[in-house]
């Protein structure tokens, strides 16, 4: 069960024209409930194709084009950007795979992650500048990604490690190199975020490690292999560093967050913007946003984060909101979030009790305490600081921030909501298991009193396998494995909220599920079942936020102030088929719940009880978990629903 933001005020609902209020509606979400991507994710992978990373002459000499000239060298950067996702993404995969250790299989996810964007800009940089790009590895590249796939189990992380990390390390001199000599705006943007790719490779390859430092220094990588193919010796074992004693071009420590502090550069405001990587040995790191201003002035603001968060490391996250009446909110304290609960771990919790008497803090929700007066948040400034257990542990493990997303909206007070014809996805139904919550009642009573009210880790955990995703079995060692689902119990115990005592905390299950391997998630809003369909019809499940009596849902048999399911599909007539964990076992979790119902409970934003008063809705809240490099339709039906 999740409890939803109550609302103040009861302002009528729409009953004008359907014009009229549909459009009110989707100019306030269209614009502001997408999520608000940061610019705080580092793009990744740009080791250039070939030995030396050496420029080749097209013989087209210098091009005149509306982003300033673009020379040779700048097209033949643009290509290597290319060619390296060819090979790095494949190779980021393949350690997803193939790693043992969790620093390799972080490693891989960052390879992974970062070329999904910064394939995306290349290939985009080349169409408008009109360079033809590679779609193959190289054979230098095909041999590096076979040597690889046929190491031993026992070799594999090693050589991985330094094959990758060699790359990265050649290619930083022809980084710089673009990045002071070009004229061209497209390709210095590429350049800069090159740079920051090029750092952080190397701050998590170092971190598994594995790198063998002195084989840096010869001039073929292919050398590598031959040095790194036996056993490590004990002292390289445990040289693992996140860019200490090394510098930037500028000076400035590899490894420092982004961002604006007291010694961090600003963070870039165009493009995909870079990961947050506390440096080594320092204390806890701090990165701070610049102020956002949403399209449209809000009534509630939700930030959404996805973070890698190693054993003893964590994240607090906290924002302030500007008003339009030109004051300001003070600093709230959102979460402190930790994937991992061991005693060195921060606790994973929200703040109660916070609110200026403008707005305040509902576990995991920014809302005006009065959402139908004159007064709009109209700018949102964030701040994320980096949390370590102190001792040995803090030179070798450092959380990294890979995603931090606000989603901001307006949505009017309304009990009821215009309908939608049925779309795409009529007649689809998507590979959802069905897992009940109740299956678990009783058991880990300390996760919010045990499965009854596990609805949202429960469908978190079914959109997760969806994707392919289930906890390593070690991870389980605290179920009983004897237990039906025991990933279940799993999920609750990653999501829990030691302040809220429950595990619906919205942002909380949303960067659970981000943290496996491949994905990312958020929570939005959507404005109609209209972005939902095209979500279903792309392979997306969709994890939705209602509230109702059980006569307004009929087939649900129950009550519920808050409660989380899955969207898995629509039948022909474009009823909804869902995945709902409230059945009572597994085989009375698939369910499908008329149309027109489902609409309205989940969409509004009050609701009447059944002793009389008005209750709150959602609005159509939801978890969007999707891959990091979505197909084609999934990344139109993502900005579709918002997602920039």
């Amino acid at each position: 069960m999740r409890l939803v933001p109550r609302r103040s005020g009861i302002g009528g609902a729409f009953t004008s024209a359907h014009t009229v209020g549909t459009g009110m509606v989707i100019a306030a979400l269209a614009l502001t409930m997408a999520a608000l991507l940061i610019p705080v994710r580092l793009f990744e992978g740009t080791a250039v194709a070939g030995p030396g990373g050496l420029i080749i002459d097209d013989g087209l000499g210098t091009l005149t084009t509306q982003y300033g000239p673009l020379t040779p060298t700048d097209r033949d950067f643009v290509r290597k950007v290319r060619s390296a996702g060819l090979w790095e993404g494949p190779a980021g995969r393949q350690a997803q795979e193939r790693g043992q250790s969790e620093s390799v299989r972080i490693a891989g996810n960052h390879l992974v992650d970062g070329h999904n964007l910064l394939d995306e800009l290349a290939i985009e940089t080349g169409r408008v500048l009109g360079i033809e790009l590679p779609n193959q590895p190289t054979a230098q590249q095909r041999a590096w990604l076979a040597e690889l796939e046929a190491a031993p189990i026992d070799q594999y992380e090693v050589l991985f490690a330094n094959i990758l990390r060699r790359a990265h390390g050649r290619v930083f001199t022809l980084v710089a190199l673009v990045r002071a000599e070009t004229q061209n705006s497209l390709v210095r943007e590429l350049a800069n975020q090159a740079n920051e790719t090029v750092l952080d490779h190397i701050t998590v390859l170092e971190n598994t490690g594995l790198v063998d430092y002195g084989a840096l220094d010869d001039d073929g990588i292919g050398s590598i292999s031959k040095r790194v193919a036996g056993p490590r010796s004990p002292r390289r074992a445990r040289r693992t560093a996140t860019g200490c004693g090394r510098r930037r071009p500028d000076g400035r420590p590899v490894g420092r967050p982004g961002g604006r502090s007291t010694d961090e550069p600003p963070v870039p405001t165009s493009g995909g913007g870079r990961r947050v990587v506390p440096r080594e040995g320092a204390a806890d790191a701090r990165w701070t946003s610049p102020w956002l201003r949403p399209a449209v002035p809000a009534d509630e603001i939700i930030v959404s984060w996805n973070a890698e968060t190693p054993p003893g490391t964590g994240v607090r996250i906290e924002a302030e909101v500007r008003y339009s009446d030109t004051g300001r909110s003070p600093r709230y304290t959102l979460a402190e979030w930790a994937l991992h609960d061991t005693d060195l771990d921060p606790r994973r919790a929200s703040v109660a009790g916070q609110g200026d008497g403008t707005s305040r803090v509902l576990t995991d929700t920014i809302a005006l305490d009065d959402a139908e007066g004159p007064v709009r948040m109209t700018g949102c400034r964030l701040r994320v600081t980096f949390l370590r257990a102190p001792g040995g542990a803090r030179s070798v493990r450092v959380p990294i921030l890979r995603r931090l997303a606000v989603m901001a909206s307006d949505v009017p007070v309304r009990d009821t909501v215009p309908a939608v014809p049925p779309g795409p996805a009529r007649g689809i139904e998507l590979d959802v298991p069905a897992w009940s919550q109740y299956v678990h009642t009783g058991r880990h009573p300390e996760y919010a009193g045990g499965g009854e009210a596990w609805c949202s880790p429960a469908s978190t955990q079914m959109v997760l396998a969806h994707h392919g995703h289930a906890p390593d079995p070690a991870a389980l060692a605290d179920h009983d494995p004897d237990h039906d689902d025991p990933w279940i119990c799993h999920a609750a115990r990653h999501t829990y909220d030691h302040v809220y005592r429950g595990c619906g905390n919205w942002p909380f299950n949303t960067a659970y599920a981000a943290h496996h391997p491949g994905l990312a998630a958020v929570v939005t809003r959507l404005a109609s079942l209209e972005p939902l369909e095209h979500l279903i019809a792309a392979g997306l499940p969709v994890i939705t936020s209602q509230s109702f009596r059980a006569e307004e849902l009929p087939g649900a048999g129950y009550n519920t102030p808050g409660h989380l399911l899955v969207v898995a599909g629509f039948t022909a007539d474009g009823d909804v088929v869902v995945r709902d964990p409230a059945g009572r076992d597994n085989s009375d979790v698939r369910r499908i719940y008329p149309r027109r119902a489902f609409e309205t409970v989940w969409l509004r934003t009050r609701r009447p009880l059944a002793g009389g008063g008005t209750g709150s809705g959602s609005g159509g809240v939801c978890y969007l978990v999707h891959p990091l490099r979505p197909t084609a339709a999934q990344r139109a039906a993502l900005r579709l629903a918002g997602m920039r």
